[in-house]
Order: C-alpha cells, then structure tokens, then sequence
C-alpha cells in the first residue's frame, strides 16, 4: 500500500457517512468493503476502511450499493483529537455508482 501513497486511484466500496453540512450533503465519509460494519455487524481492522473527504459535498448516497471512489490516496496513521482514525484517506474528486471512462 505504501507504494499507493499520493497516488490517483479507484476504490470501491460502500459508504458510510461520516459528517454532513447543514444542507445535508456529505462532506465526508468512510468506504470499507461490506456493509456488515454498520449496527450489529463486525468491527473492521485498520486496514479495511478508507476515511474520504470530498472536495466540494456531495448529496446523499446508497448505503448498500457499492461505489466507485476516485481521488488522490494517502497511506499513514492518522489521529483526530489523539484518537486513531485510519491508516487511510482519499481525497475523493468524483464518486459513482459505475465506473467512470475519464475523471474530472
């Protein structure tokens, strides 16, 4: 994953919001690998989840449809409020539900 790092790629996954702002559209959001995260479901390991923040929020997405997440990767521990928060982030420029022929 290291040789990933600051690189352009494609991630798909399923998202889970993480903040929105006061229109309701999702500033940021975690991408992991199965929706099994959510309420009784098992707590991913470190390296199964990717914190994405968007560049400009985005509306609202599927929780259960699988999307394609493209954007700038970055690999290393991250700590928000000295709590661990991921080993990995996208700074996500488009998201979608099929893959994308160019990305903007």
């Amino acid at each position: 994953m290291l040789a990933l790092d600051k690189q352009n790629v494609r991630v798909r996954g399923f998202v889970m919001p993480l903040t929105l702002n006061a229109a309701g559209r999702v500033e940021s959001c975690v991408v992991v690998r199965n929706t099994m995260i959510c309420c009784y479901g098992v707590t991913p390991e470190p390296n199964e989840w990717i914190v994405v923040s968007f560049r400009d929020p985005v509306p609202r997405m599927p929780e259960n449809v699988p999307l394609f997440f493209y954007g700038r990767l970055q690999v290393g521990e991250t700590y928000e409020n000295g709590e661990f928060s991921g080993l990995y982030r996208l700074e996500c420029v488009a998201a979608s539900p099929r893959p994308l022929r160019s990305v903007p």
